[in-house]
């Protein structure tokens, strides 16, 4: 495989995270290699909820461009946000699920960079992550950049929950006031009889 600097430094983008940690690498790597970098937004149109069994009801077909036209713009919002108004990063919704569409693209790209999967996702959603199928599919080197934020363990998760309920507990124990005790009232003395008249 021959790379040259004409090729670009490919990120693939995601729509609901934005990918910045995945953007900002990729533009300190562009520097350095004097290459250009292209961002890509995959974007499918919405799948029509037809009951199962049924017949597909005549509405009118999804406008795509809309839908192309939207993925467009929350791209160069995530990249505007995260590099600022001065950048020289192309912006290119592309339709078509990510894998396809990211692996078409990496064969005429030096490098694909992509997010690693938020905290949490991988260990649930480990069939449907994107970079294991990339690695094997690209036509460049694939980089995955940590998470900003590294997830924790389940040692780790065990003290957090534990130091969060001593704080409560000590919270509520600082709040609570001591009950008091009251006594009942005694009940007034009798009046002495007073003396009949004779």
């Amino acid at each position: 495989m021959t790379m040259t600097r004409s090729q670009p430094i490919v990120v693939g983008v995601s729509e609901r995270t934005g990918s910045s940690a995945a953007l900002r690498w990729a533009a300190d790597e562009s520097k350095r290699r004097g290459a250009r970098v292209v961002a890509i937004v995959a974007w499918q149109p919405p799948q029509p909820q037809i009951p199962s069994g049924s017949i597909a009801p005549g509405v009118r077909a999804p406008d795509y461009s809309a839908i192309g036209a939207a993925a467009q713009h929350t791209l160069e919002t995530h990249v505007l946000a995260t590099l600022g108004s001065v950048h020289d990063v192309t912006c290119r919704a592309e339709q078509g699920s990510p894998e396809v569409v990211l692996s078409a693209e990496s064969f005429d790209a030096q490098l694909l960079v992509l997010d690693s999967p938020r905290p949490g996702r991988a260990a649930k959603l480990r069939k449907g992550l994107l970079a294991p199928k990339l690695i094997y599919t690209a036509g460049c080197p694939v980089v995955v950049i940590p998470p900003d934020e590294p997830a924790r363990t389940t040692t780790q998760k065990v003290k957090d929950a534990a130091r969060s309920m001593a704080s409560a507990a000590a919270d509520a124990a600082a709040k609570a006031t001591r009950p008091v005790l009251r006594h009942p009232s005694p009940d007034p003395s009798p009046e002495p009889p007073r003396p009949s008249p004779e």
